[in-house]
This record gives C-alpha cells, sequence and structure tokens, in this order.
C-alpha cells in the first residue's frame, strides 16, 4: 500500500506554484497570482498589485542563520510594495520602497532594519539576504550593499509572498514578477558571488523552494 501511494503522489501534477523542496510545504494561491510564460523555459510568478500572494503553511526562522533569495522584476508603476513578510506586524518584512529607491529588510517595529538605495525597477534582479550569527548582509546581483546587526528571534509563521504589512502602515502588494524564491536554514553567501543564471535548487537545509514551474531562470 505504502509503495503504491508513493507511486501514486509522485505522478500527481502540481500546481505551478507549489514548494518543490523535500518538505513540500503546502502553499495557498489567494488572490490573482498567475504564472507568466517568458519564453526559453523562464516561468513566473505574476502579481498585479491587488490583495494577491502565495502564503505558505508556517516556516520558523528563529535566532539561527538563514537565506532568503529570489530573482525579483518589479513594476515602476508600483508605489510602496512588499516583496515578503513572515509573521505578520511583528515578523520579517523585505520589501522596497519605490518612491525613494530603497530596498529593506526588518523586524516590524525594531530599529535594526536595512535599508539601502538601490532601484529594481523595471528589469530582473537578483536579492538575498544572509543572516550569519548576529549579522545580516544583504546582496543585490551578487554584490553586497548593506550590513547590519541581526540578533532578531523570527517567529514561526506562515510566508506570504507578494505581499506584507508595511511596518504598521498598512498592506503593502507586490506588482511585478518573482522567480526562483529559495530560503535555506544556514549562511549560502558568505561573500560576493557571480550573479546566478541558473535556478536554485533543493539543497540540504533548504526549508522552501518555488521556482514556479520554470525550467531556466531570467536573466539579470
Amino acid at each position: 500500500m505504502l509503495a503504491t501511494y508513493g507511486l501514486q503522489r509522485s505522478q500527481r501534477t502540481l500546481p505551478w506554484y507549489a514548494d518543490t523542496s523535500n518538505l513540500n510545504r503546502a502553499v495557498t494561491l489567494n488572490g490573482s497570482v498567475s504564472q507568466s510564460n517568458d519564453g526559453a523555459g523562464v516561468r513566473t510568478a505574476l502579481f498585479d498589485g491587488t490583495a494577491s500572494y502565495l502564503r505558505t503553511t508556517p516556516i520558523g526562522l528563529g535566532t539561527g542563520n538563514f537565506t532568503l533569495e529570489l530573482f525579483v522584476n518589479h513594476s515602476s508603476a508600483d508605489p510602496n510594495i512588499g516583496v515578503f513578510m513572515n509573521g505578520g506586524d511583528l515578523g520579517l518584512q523585505f520589501g522596497y520602497e519605490n518612491t525613494a529607491s530603497v530596498v529593506y529588510l526588518g523586524l516590524a517595529n525594531i530599529v535594526n532594519t536595512i535599508y539601502q538605495s538601490a532601484s529594481i525597477n523595471d528589469s530582473w534582479h537578483h536579492i538575498a539576504y544572509v543572516k550569519t550569527g548576529t549579522v545580516g548582509k544583504m546582496y543585490l546581483d551578487g554584490t553586497s550593499i548593506a550590513t547590519a546587526t541581526d540578533n532578531n528571534n523570527y517567529p514561526k509563521a506562515s510566508i506570504d509572498i507578494g505581499a506584507f504589512v508595511a511596518f504598521g502602515a498598512g498592506n503593502g502588494y507586490f506588482k511585478g514578477k518573482m522567480a526562483g524564491l529559495r530560503i535555506t536554514s544556514f549562511s549560502v553567501y558568505t561573500s560576493n558571488f557571480s550573479t546566478p543564471t541558473i535556478l536554485p535548487t533543493a539543497i540540504a537545509g533548504t526549508q522552501l523552494l518555488m521556482n514556479f514551474g520554470a525550467t531556466a531562470a531570467p536573466t539579470v
């Protein structure tokens, strides 16, 4: 019976937004997030800037090391937006302030938030946040753009992709495309690195992997 069930499960057609890590976390599509076919094997998640986002089952980042990375292409027609949120108004928030061209990440209502001027509008970029011990580093296209103390205890909570509570200022929804999102429970990068040209894979320690049905990464 177990062997038969395993075979049937492996033959199922997974939704394009499925978590393809070994953990196979459940993901719920909310609103009108859709899959975009960008050609040559590139498939992306397309967000329309309304109340649309993807939500995973709870992930606990805690006080340990972790890496959050993804490819992102933000629409310049959108104002202040959320790329990623874990834990609601008191959790990890990762976003972009279009009016000031600022990428930011931090724990809501906590001072030690990373801010860095960088434009990610209307073209593909790779963004990574790496926490090692109590040091957090943000990388844009493989180059470190900000470093800050990060001694936060991130709560175990659902991941909202494409939405967040904007530091107590209300909900922000992403408009644009995302690809190749991965969260790992260790520091993948320790120094500057070449901009990835391939999709992330389910390496040891992967907590979430979403390639949105793609077989190729977008060109940065």
